[in-house]
């Protein structure tokens, strides 16, 4: 998988070798999961790999929910989508995970003075997230997993990890490089079938592909069932 820090560092040559990690097939292509230092381009700090208007599309369809909401970003990067959250869509709070010390450096300068916590964890450690669990809220309005799955050992540890939050919307992003994308033709959601029984998809299934850098990444909106 990913060697070195989390979503940085070098990458292990993965091209043409597609990983089934239990609901949705990786296709890694090694020359195109280059990390860069960096996720975020922020003008007269970093170049970074994404804007974040790259990373706010789609989210945009489901912005009612965040007004007045607590939200938890798993693999936060550089805190820039939570502090929109705050600016623009008017999200009561924010706490932010990653597991990079310089991200959470930077998003503590980016979102300074804002109703927002940043806190360093390494997601692929089961010890590491159980000990995080005692600084987290018991439950948020709504879950971030934006681009972060793929890049750990157990994807679907992650994932269970992180439902147990969600009291309203979870999203996940996964990235188009490490993805088939004949998974996410309408209808088919590259998903663990659990997850259906217990959410509801937000919006029709062809929403859930929003183009980033020019090629399609899959974004599932998922809603707790009540």
């Amino acid at each position: 998988m990913l060697s070195g820090s989390m979503g940085r560092g070098s990458v292990e040559d993965l091209s043409g070798r597609d990983v089934d990690v239990r609901g949705w097939i990786c296709s890694y292509r090694g020359a195109d999961i280059v990390m860069h230092k960096g996720w975020f381009r922020i003008d007269g700090v970093q170049d970074g790999d994404r804007t974040l208007a790259q990373q706010l599309l789609g989210l945009e369809t489901v912005a009612e929910y965040f007004r007045g909401a607590n939200v938890l970003d798993v693999g936060c990067a550089e805190g820039l989508i939570g502090r929109h959250c705050v600016d623009t869509w008017g999200a009561a709070s924010v706490e932010g995970v990653t597991s990079v010390q310089y991200e959470i450096d930077e998003a503590k300068r980016q979102c300074a003075g804002r109703p927002m916590e940043f806190f360093r964890c390494d997601l692929r450690s089961t010890e590491e997230t159980f000990e995080l669990e005692w600084k987290l809220r018991l439950s948020y309005d709504v879950v971030l997993l934006l681009s972060v799955l793929h890049k750990v050992r157990d994807p679907m540890r992650l994932l269970a990890w992180a439902v147990k939050y969600a009291a309203g919307l979870i999203v996940i992003r996964l990235p188009a490089p490490i993805i088939d994308m004949d998974r996410c033709r309408p209808g088919v959601h590259p998903v663990h079938p659990w997850m259906l029984e217990r959410f509801d998809l937000v919006g029709e299934p062809e929403t859930c592909i929003a183009p980033v850098s020019g090629r399609p990444e899959w974004m599932g909106i998922y809603k707790v069932r009540s």
